[in-house]
């Protein structure tokens, strides 16, 4: 009687077991993903870089926009004698969700808007304003509670 028969069923038993394992999580990540798919990512970051430098030259102008999550809502400043054309809260991460926000003027350049975000966390506040003509935008990312 050979009693090491049962060392090759051993490995046979542990790959089965790291197979198995590798495919529960590769169904779990195909089945879950809930991100963006970008066929020109080479196109998409020349273009991210046109927006930063847009950025970028708007704040050397002074006309920096500022946001943040206060007690229920989202509180963004202007500069002075900037009218307010469109706001957005998009969720960058999990389930998709775009929310438009409609702000009200509190004084010189602050505005307010009324929302509890559906889900906590990361959260991309998208901003176009009008100042003298150029369009004027913020896309920064804000933590919800």
């Amino acid at each position: 009687m050979n009693r090491g028969r049962w060392i090759p069923w051993a490995f046979v038993a542990g790959f089965g077991v790291v197979i198995a394992v590798n495919g529960v999580m590769v169904w779990q990540a195909i089945s879950t993903f809930g991100g963006i798919s970008v066929t020109d990512a080479y196109g998409r970051g020349l273009a991210y870089n046109r927006v930063i430098e847009a950025v970028e030259a708007d704040e050397a102008a002074g006309l920096a926009l500022h946001a943040r999550f206060a007690s229920g809502g989202i509180e963004l400043t202007l500069p002075a004698e900037t009218s307010l054309i469109s706001a957005r809260l998009v969720r960058p991460v999990g389930q998709r969700i775009a929310l438009d926000l409609d702000f009200r003027a509190l004084g010189t350049g602050r505005h307010r808007a009324e929302i509890v975000p559906p889900l906590p966390g990361q959260w991309e506040l998208q901003v176009r304003a009008r100042h003298d003509g150029r369009v004027v935008r913020l896309a920064e990312r804000v933590m919800a509670p």
